[in-house]
């Protein structure tokens, strides 16, 4: 007997004498005491089991997991471990008296821990009661995901983008304009600068908006926020057109440095009804020299797009056919022609290239003879547009 009162004695020693008894109870519970630590212990898997499952709902939705759910069930994870290796001591210390002694210090031990284990399961039971939500909606990818793969670095293109981002980094510089004809690749550029002032840090978001994708339609200024709301991660409640844009105006300031594009504008954009605050850096692209006009007077700078050279285009032109125009002089004959009245412009010289690129003579001779009808009547590009692009 002795040898049991040592240990213990021992042990509440170092309490008060008003706690003894509960010292001397978590050796006389001991079997209750495990035993209700792995009743709570599972519903703690249980509940832990409904959180990850309602993790994986939100991440097939493509939400982001709150960082308090992620520590929690990691924590959650070790105490259930914890609890495990509790309920594995306590399967070889079920004997005391009829035992060895020491066991008798064993078993207190494990009660003691079963005890305290208890209270944090409790703790963990009650945080999940109290998520506010387990996930929250991802923000849409910038101007990364958007970015063109169709850009191709060439003399020309690489010149204009050095002087965008040259202009973008001046602090008196407010606005940058791409101005060139329908085709030219004004969107392929501002995608490629967007993605380039983001690498290098010169912004901490980029955003694009497209303003008027197509002849003969419009965009209302309510779809452009929503355009740059989406990018931003933003969700704007307000029903008026002013508490809108004064909702985005105030985001944007909250953000560090924010670069907003505007592509296929048709017209002089009005910042302040869309939700643009002044002093924010913006970039239009447009093929109409009054959008320009219109903003040169605050400062704006513009950045010519021009025709890809005669070497650029007939390299864009074999990238997208192949060998075929190198190895059979017919087929390269045509394809000249064909080149030569595209002007220059990539969309055409891609677009052109595809359709004609599978056929045979007769189909890339009869190319060049529709484009060459449709400039000869209309006098400009549009019709010719609109048919190959």
């Amino acid at each position: 007997m002795t040898c049991i009162l040592i240990p213990i004695a021992a042990k509440i020693a170092e309490y008060p004498v008003h706690p003894i008894l509960r010292q001397f109870g978590y050796l006389f519970r001991f079997s209750r005491n495990v035993s209700n630590l792995s009743e709570q212990a599972e519903r703690l898997k249980t509940l832990q089991l409904h959180v990850n499952q309602q993790v994986q709902r939100a991440i097939s939705r493509g939400d982001l997991i709150e960082p308090q759910v992620h520590r929690w069930l990691s924590s959650v994870g070790q105490i259930v471990k914890q609890v495990e290796k509790i309920e594995e001591q306590s399967k070889t210390s079920r004997s005391c008296f009829g035992g060895f002694c020491p066991n008798c210090v064993t078993r207190y031990c494990i009660s003691r821990k079963s005890t305290k284990k208890m209270k944090s399961i409790a703790e963990f039971q009650e945080q999940a009661g109290n998520f506010d939500r387990i996930s929250r909606p991802a923000p849409l990818p910038g101007i990364e995901y958007s970015s063109s793969r169709n850009f191709i670095a060439f003399d020309s293109r690489i010149e204009a983008t050095d002087q965008v981002l040259k202009a973008l980094e001046e602090d008196e510089c407010n606005a940058v304009v791409l101005h060139g004809n329908r085709g030219i690749g004004k969107t392929e550029l501002a995608k490629e600068v967007g993605r380039r002032a983001k690498e290098m840090n010169l912004f901490d978001e980029v955003v694009m908006a497209v303003v008027d994708p197509k002849p003969g339609s419009t965009r209302d200024v309510r779809d452009i926020q929503n355009q740059i709301a989406d990018m931003l991660g933003l969700k704007i409640r307000e029903e008026s057109d002013s508490g809108r844009a004064r909702r985005l105006c105030l985001r944007l300031k909250n953000e560090k440095k924010t670069l907003i594009i505007f592509d296929d504008v048709r017209e002089r954009l009005d910042l302040e009804a869309i939700g643009i605050p002044s002093g924010c850096k913006i970039m239009i692209a447009t093929e109409k020299e009054n959008v320009w006009r219109a903003m040169e007077d605050e400062g704006a700078k513009k950045v010519e797009i021009k025709a890809l050279s005669e070497e650029e285009s007939w390299s864009l032109f074999r990238r997208v056919t192949g060998e075929i125009v190198d190895n059979d002089p017919t087929f390269k004959v045509v394809a000249e022609d064909i080149v030569g009245k595209c002007r220059g412009l990539p969309l055409m010289i891609v677009s052109v290239g595809k359709r004609v690129k599978h056929r045979k003579i007769e189909g890339w001779k009869d190319a060049s003879r529709i484009i060459g009808r449709l400039e000869t009547k209309t006098g400009n590009l549009d019709e010719l547009l609109n048919t190959y692009i």
